[in-house]
């Protein structure tokens, strides 16, 4: 366990890293092709009677009131709930964002379209690392630092999650011969439900069993792989504690040959990270 916990799983957090970073690369061409389509959707025109039924989407006011709506209400996330934090690192956090949403979301769903994966973990880590750095540079760190970043990645994650999984929902209803407006209008109600439930679960479990280290409350709390993988890459950036980066490099050149032999680094890198009594029942 200690070998484990000391040495191979900081070579497969370096390992997940590099490979989120070899993702984001290998999708560089649809990322280029992405913000070309992306500056290109506010210019569509044309009267309702001259457009096909089934090319009939949202109005752009409506989609641009809820933009400003969400980033708004991130805003607030950042100025009310995280400790600390001034009105100018506030901004910064709501416009790296804004920044990285915009980009990434719309990679997810090119990505989904054209390869049918959604490379949602490397670019959370990816969004993870350049927030810190940046948060860092503007004053933010330490732990409420750490609360910002995560807080960055957890709303740049479920964007991804949801363009990715949205763009399914639109090819199949082109398939089905509906229309894109009525999917997308009733596409709200199943994120606020779906977004209460699994708030609910999380919490529950929490309550009853824990996350991450044991405690008096809480002797054997559940495995968070996923979240502990993002911790553990912020944390040295945000306090400025000693972290094993020979062992990440290590597992930075892991992937690399990895992928190079035609092995998916960031499957085998999970692998290194998640502990056996999680390894075994996934297997």
């Amino acid at each position: 366990g200690d070998i484990f916990y000391h040495f191979v799983r900081p070579v497969g957090i370096g390992a997940i890293a590099m490979a989120g970073m070899i993702g984001v690369w290998k999708s560089r061409d649809i990322i280029l092709g992405a913000v070309k389509l992306a500056s290109q959707a506010g210019k569509q025109g044309g009267a309702e009677g001259t457009v096909e039924r089934t090319q009939l989407d949202l109005p752009m006011n409506v989609v641009t009131s809820g933009l400003i709506l969400t980033f708004v209400a991130v805003f607030c996330f950042f100025l009310f709930l995280v400790p600390n934090v001034s009105l100018v690192q506030a901004i910064v956090g709501l416009l790296v964002v804004a920044g990285i949403s915009f980009l990434f979301t719309t990679v997810a769903a090119r990505a989904i379209a054209i390869v049918g994966t959604n490379p949602v973990s490397g670019m959370t880590l990816m969004t993870l690392i350049i927030s810190s750095v940046i948060l860092k540079a503007v004053g933010l760190q330490g732990p409420d630092g750490i609360v910002s970043a995560l807080l960055i990645g957890g709303v740049v994650c479920t964007a991804l999650s949801m363009s990715g999984g949205f763009i399914s929902d639109l090819k199949i209803g082109y398939w089905l011969g509906t229309t894109p407006r009525v999917q997308q209008s009733w596409k709200f109600l199943g994120t606020l439900f779906s977004a209460a439930a699994v708030a609910g679960v999380i919490m529950l479990l929490n309550d009853t069993y824990g996350f991450g280290e044991p405690s008096a409350a809480h002797p054997n709390p559940l495995e968070a792989p996923q979240a502990s993988a993002m911790a553990a890459v912020i944390e040295p950036l945000m306090k400025g504690s000693p972290a094993p980066w020979l062992l990440y490099m290590g597992g930075v050149f892991l992937a690399l040959v990895l992928e190079w032999i035609g092995v998916p680094p960031l499957a085998f890198a999970l692998g290194m990270y998640l502990p056996l009594l999680l390894n075994t029942p996934i297997l």
